[in-house]
């Protein structure tokens, strides 16, 4: 039996390691996109209703014609699939024939059983990290979908790589008009607090100011385009434009969580602790939903801290800050899934939707399936390769119950 010369020594062992760090999962969004499927359809297709208007009736004479009452339409989106790969392959004989860590020097042999087992435990490694790249890709689509509504392939796979892929949801969003006087100003603020506002940018709204600035509206009182202060002309309450989204999700489907980022979250505890003293303590009351349903949850998501429950009309809501973060397949750069700045709050699961389609590939026979492996050994070499292919579209069938507001540039110092 071959033994492998070391720099140990007949003397040494090797007591102990210690491991590079292990993180959970970051997959904060995974529980609210419920259904999951698989499709044969070479797209995804569904209806969107158009809304319903409360039109007031008219007075007219007897004999004056009317139109006939028309129903509300509604609009079809076709939704294209986004492809993705992984390749896993036989380890180098170089990976294999050297000291594993933790591996005592005199176990160190040519043997063909170690090497074996060496060969099937680096091959099940490399398929669990292929999985977890294909998790991160899934969890940055529904991450866009349900901050921006909005995925586009371009952002993360630039064209070459994969065909340009746009999933545009259609939120609703308020946005500047082209004046930015004072009676646009005056109907923007009114619309925060009187329309349904799914979506929005306070830090860039032209709203709540005597002066053509943004920002006004904003939790830190700070221009999102320029970065400087402005003067509010009204104070503005985070606490009650949390209730106010909330009060704009109930319309829909409601809400099931409340995700903020850190910064965001400063504004709105250091409002409630100030202004809402009494309201503070509804998590000191809810013990027993605390430990069943959010803290199994927590414990198993990379950069997610449980902050309160929420009080909405009787019904408690958790609120998370969410830090989870990707290491970028091109720079290495570590990126957040969730951008400063924001308050998001999520429908119940059953809204999230997420369909594998076909393979694209004949040997696999163009079966719909969430993952296919394809297999082949070069003869010459011995090499085994694997190819794992996925193929998928993740949506929202109710993106105007997901709502995207960006409060605030900066947190409370």
């Amino acid at each position: 039996m071959a033994t492998i010369q070391t720099t140990f020594g007949p003397r040494k062992e090797i007591e102990g390691y210690i491991e590079g760090n292990k993180q959970k999962r970051p997959l904060a969004f995974k529980p609210f996109f419920g259904d999951v499927n698989t499709t044969w359809a070479d797209t995804v297709t569904y209806d969107v209703g158009a809304d319903e208007r409360n039109l007031m009736g008219q007075f007219v004479e007897p004999d004056i014609d009317v139109y006939r009452v028309q129903l509300p339409s509604f609009e079809t989106k076709d939704l294209s699939f986004a492809y993705a790969k992984e390749g896993v392959g036989s380890p180098d004989y170089s990976e294999i024939s050297q000291r594993m860590m933790g591996e005592q020097p005199g176990a160190v042999t040519l043997e063909s059983g170690r090497l074996a087992r060496l060969v099937a435990e680096n091959m099940q490694s490399q398929f669990t990290l292929a999985y977890n790249r294909f998790e991160n890709l899934y969890e940055y689509a529904r991450a866009k979908i349900l901050i921006d509504g909005v995925l586009d392939t371009n952002v993360i796979s630039p064209q070459g790589k994969h065909k340009r892929i746009v999933w545009n949801m259609g939120r609703t969003v308020l946005s500047n008009g082209t004046t930015n006087d004072q009676t646009e100003r005056d109907g923007n603020y009114d619309k925060v607090y009187n329309e349904i506002v799914p979506e929005v940018d306070l830090t860039n709204l032209w709203a709540n100011t005597s002066t053509a600035v943004a920002g006004g509206l904003s939790w830190d009182a700070i221009s999102g385009a320029t970065g400087s202060a402005v003067t509010p002309a009204k104070a503005v309450s985070p606490v009650a434009h949390l209730n106010r989204m909330l009060s704009i999700a109930n319309n829909r489907a409601g809400t099931a969580a409340i995700f903020m980022a850190d910064d965001a979250y400063s504004w709105l505890n250091y409002d409630l602790n100030t202004n809402y003293s009494k309201a503070a303590d509804v998590t000191i009351r809810s013990n027993i939903t605390i430990e069943l349903e959010v803290m199994p949850y927590v414990q198993e998501i990379e950069g997610l801290t449980f902050r309160r429950l929420w009080d909405s009309g009787g019904t408690l809501i958790p609120i998370y800050t969410y830090n989870g973060k990707y290491h970028d397949r091109v720079t290495g750069v570590k990126t957040a899934y969730f951008p400063n700045g924001r308050v998001v709050l999520v429908p119940p699961p059953a809204y999230g939707a997420i369909r594998f389609g076909k393979i694209m590939h004949l040997k696999a026979k163009w079966a719909a399936q969430q993952f296919w492996v394809n297999y082949w050994m070069n003869e010459k070499t011995g090499i085994e390769q694997f190819e794992i292919h996925t193929n998928f579209v993740a949506y929202h069938k109710d993106i105007n119950s997901v709502i995207s507001w960006r409060v605030c540039s900066t947190a409370k110092t």
